[in-house]
């Protein structure tokens, strides 16, 4: 499938200027140096400080205590909730765009080359754009969500193998993602945006429930 890698990354530069994101910006994060510091520097401060939390027996950090840190908790689950929630439907979007006409020839077939191949995405300038926009924003988010981390590791809690190993390769696997514009990753974006959004809500709601 490596003739669908683009060798140049497209520039959304419509949907970037909607959003006030200078293209220079956009550029710098697909750089594979971006990724590579960033997931390097997040798991060995995670490893620092999960030691530091053994070393206090799990005792809670005093930010965990402030009010202001449990309001900014809330808002942290509701901010991912609704961005989780807009990326789906954004590829939810894509895909309608890119979706093949009922009454064309091989009907199933275009169905199934949409999911594994990209379908009509590849030859469609603003559709390719649109993939390519939102995958970015996914990618963005996955920096974003090591706010979790932040959260386990405030309350005294370690932060297991399996949450660094994730966060760590989600950062990687999205670059490279939308860094070689792999339609089936669109797949991807869409599962992971929708099960953060059920995920985050569920957990917000439970926490409210428990008071």
């Amino acid at each position: 499938m490596l003739d669908q890698a683009q060798t140049k990354p497209t520039i959304p530069t419509r949907q970037l200027a909607k959003f006030g994101i200078s293209p220079a910006i956009y550029g710098i994060t697909l750089h594979p140096e971006f990724s590579l510091i960033a997931t390097f520097l997040y798991t060995t401060v995670v490893l620092l400080l999960n030691g530091i939390n053994r070393r206090r027996h799990g005792k809670p950090w005093a930010i965990n205590h402030s009010r202001w840190f449990r309001h900014a908790v809330i808002v942290h689950d509701v901010l991912l909730a609704l961005y989780s929630a807009w990326m789906f439907f954004k590829v939810a979007r894509t895909f309608r765009n890119a979706w093949p006409k009922r009454h064309d020839a091989f009907y199933t077939v275009l169905v199934a080359d949409l999911f594994c191949r990209g379908g009509q995405i590849l030859p469609h300038q603003e559709t390719i754009q649109d993939f390519v926009f939102v995958g970015w924003a996914s990618y963005m988010s996955k920096f974003y969500e090591v706010l979790d981390t932040v959260i386990i590791l405030a309350k005294g809690l370690q932060a297991s193998l399996l949450q660094i190993h994730h966060h760590a390769g989600v950062i990687l696997v999205a670059w490279a993602s939308i860094r070689f514009e792999y339609p089936p990753a669109l797949m991807l974006f869409s599962l992971n945006a929708g099960v953060h959004a059920l995920m985050v809500s569920y957990n917000r709601i439970y926490q409210s429930s428990k008071g």
